[in-house]
This record gives C-alpha cells, sequence and structure tokens, in this order.
C-alpha cells in the first residue's frame, strides 16, 4: 500500500516548483535583457559595397524589350565604374539570366 504524501511534503515540492519557475523566469528575463542591450549599442546600418572613393556607386536601371529578343530585359549600368549587365527572365527554365559586366570604358577605347 502506497502512503500519501503529508501536506509538509506537498507543501516542500510546491515550494521548490515556484523556485525552480522563478529561476527560469529570472534566466529568461537576463537573455531578453541582454539581447536588447545588444540591439541598442551595434549600430544598425546598412552598407552597401562602396567604391574606392568610399562612396556607394550609381545605378542606372533602364527596362525594356528590344526588338528580335522574345523577352524584356533590364540594363543594369554602374556608373562610377563605367560597367553594364543585362538581364533576361528565362521563362521557361524559370531562371534570370546575366550577360556582363561589361566594361563600357574599354569599348569605347577600341573605336
Amino acid at each position: 500500500m502506497t502512503s500519501m504524501p503529508t501536506t509538509d511534503a506537498l507543501a516542500r515540492r510546491r515550494s521548490h516548483l515556484k523556485a525552480a519557475v522563478l529561476a527560469a523566469l529570472a534566466i529568461l528575463n537576463a537573455a531578453m535583457a541582454l539581447s536588447l542591450a545588444g540591439r541598442l549599442v551595434v549600430p544598425n546600418t546598412a552598407e552597401a559595397g562602396a567604391n574606392q572613393a568610399g562612396r556607394v556607386s550609381e545605378y542606372l536601371m533602364i527596362p525594356a524589350h528590344p526588338l528580335g529578343v522574345p523577352q524584356d530585359v533590364l540594363y543594369i549600368l554602374d556608373i562610377d565604374n563605367a560597367r553594364l549587365v543585362v538581364a533576361a527572365y528565362d521563362q521557361p527554365n524559370n531562371r534570370i539570366d546575366f550577360v556582363g559586366p561589361l566594361p563600357l570604358r574599354d569599348m569605347l577605347n577600341r573605336q
């Protein structure tokens, strides 16, 4: 026959459970406070790739539908570095095809 736990034993068990829950909550609060402090201390800045002058390049994007080409294309011109990239969506294969980067200064110097 099993004996019933005394009210004293139940009170002690309940007290230990409360202490464990409080400790877990204190640890969770400390972790959340550290996470918040980390977000406030570390600057949240977005940085793009800077060129040699230390500033971000400028881009010009031109959508087009060239004659004789079955799909639309996007011309992406890097103004600072004089490079051109052409992007086209290949619908049957469900992918984007890229041509380039093409160095425009070299092309102009050849002529």
